[in-house]
């Protein structure tokens, strides 16, 4: 968010979002209370009691605040909201907050989420917003798919694999990790075509990269060409000669 809005690392919104996610909403209450009473903000403990549908005590904290943008209002509303498993609401106050702030803005809380806050599941709902308001910037998909690796659910590795293909359309040089991680994603659910596509452009770039010929020659195999895998592999240790791996691979596909 903006600078006048971006938390630090021992920010109380930090704190009371961790208290929040560990001891519920009493326990994080009872501190948001105790940080007004200390000078903080009264918007915190209202933004607090708004993710959790106290709408009377938010009320009447908001009136005793100073007036802010709303777009960091509604930052930490999708956070607190995640926090108590309301996905539904953290998704819709993300989308709020995307729409009323500067891009960079919501980049920069973004980044906090996930660097100092540690919520990926909060960063998220974030970037799922922000691609839709950003739809050519290869950050998002790439972000998105950091974040989702965090967490542990079957649809959240689906949708991590189409976050890497879209960053990967969009700008496969992003990040030099982003090609051998989209391959590895769809290694994992044997989607040989695709691997083998993204091995085949990078190594039109990159004949060296033994990992990634290693890759391709994985996929051909798999797909009974054990001739096309050795083929690979001499390929690339030709382009880089001596590279052990590359000739245990070859090794390996004569011996089929």
């Amino acid at each position: 968010m903006s600078d006048s809005t971006l938390v630090k690392p021992a920010d109380p919104v930090c704190l009371l979002w961790s208290i929040l996610r560990e001891q519920g909403f009493d326990a994080a209450e009872r501190r948001a209370l105790e940080l007004v009473a200390e000078g903080v903000t009264p918007q915190l403990h209202a933004d607090l009691c708004a993710s959790a549908g106290r709408f009377e005590a938010a009320y009447h904290s908001a009136s005793q605040a100073q007036a802010e943008v709303n777009g960091a209002r509604h930052g930490r509303l999708a956070l607190f909201a995640d926090a108590l498993g309301n996905l539904e609401a953290a998704q819709r106050n993300s989308e709020l907050a995307a729409s009323m702030q500067p891009h960079a803005a919501t980049v920069e809380w973004i980044v906090w989420l996930i660097d100092h806050c540690g919520a990926p599941s909060a960063a998220a709902h974030m970037l799922r917003a922000y691609e839709q308001h950003a739809p050519q910037d290869a950050r998002a998909p790439l972000w998105l798919a950091i974040a989702l690796a965090a967490l542990p659910d079957a649809s959240a590795r689906a949708e991590r694999r189409a976050a890497l293909l879209r960053a990967y359309a969009l700008d496969p040089a992003i990040h030099p990790a982003l090609p051998l991680q989209l391959t590895l994603a769809f290694r994992e659910v044997r989607d040989w075509p695709t691997v083998e596509r993204v091995c085949r452009e990078v190594l039109t770039s990159h004949p060296a990269d033994v990992e990634i010929a290693w890759q391709l020659s994985h996929a051909q195999w798999q797909c009974n060409d054990a001739a096309a895998a050795e083929a690979t592999m001499r390929a690339v240790d030709a382009a880089a000669p001596g590279n052990a791996h590359a000739l245990a691979a070859i090794g390996m596909y004569l011996a089929e």
